[in-house]
């Protein structure tokens, strides 16, 4: 089935690249040279929103991956069954996870940081930082990024796609 999330059509295509990654998030094939620098004592700022801002549980209703060679193809992981938790920490440290039916539990921690309209999750043990653009509304919170992959048909040949998911805390 297209876009379906059954375990034959989707695999992880290789263990070492960090869970975000595998479900899309700011990563794309190129190498990348990457510094870990600590987290900054995050502060309320003129231009975006704090880390206190975002502390709590937040839940994804929709993970909507559009294709970059065809802006008129999309799918919503979320309603293909997926489900995905972000646990952000007043401390600067978040936890993901991810199920997929028919899968194991999919889990990830490490630090984040923001700086105006800019998250930056840095997993613990992993390949560099994953960014996104965020906007927040009360308890809503939309993440955007734009350099991703995603299969969307049923051959799972990733090809580049945008994601906007937006979560309710």
């Amino acid at each position: 089935m297209k876009g379906s999330l059954e375990p034959d059509d989707r695999t992880r295509p290789d263990p070492g690249i960090p869970l975000t990654a595998w479900v899309s998030f700011a990563r794309s094939n190129r190498p990348a040279v990457l510094a870990r620098a600590p987290a900054p004592c995050l502060q309320q700022n003129a231009t975006g929103v704090s880390a206190d801002d975002l502390a709590g549980i937040w839940t994804a209703s929709s993970a909507v991956f559009t294709s970059a060679a065809d802006p008129t193809v999309s799918e919503d992981a979320i309603a293909l069954g997926l489900t995905f938790t972000l646990t952000l920490g007043a401390d600067d440290t978040y936890a993901i996870v991810i199920t997929i039916p028919q899968e194991p539990t999919e889990n990830e921690s490490g630090t984040y940081a923001v700086s105006g309209s800019t998250l930056t999750l840095t997993p613990t043990g992993e390949d560099g930082p994953e960014t996104f653009t965020i906007a927040r509304d009360g308890d809503s919170m939309t993440l955007t990024a734009a350099e991703q992959e995603w299969a969307f048909d049923d051959n799972d040949a990733e090809e580049a796609a945008s994601l906007v998911m937006t979560l309710a805390r």
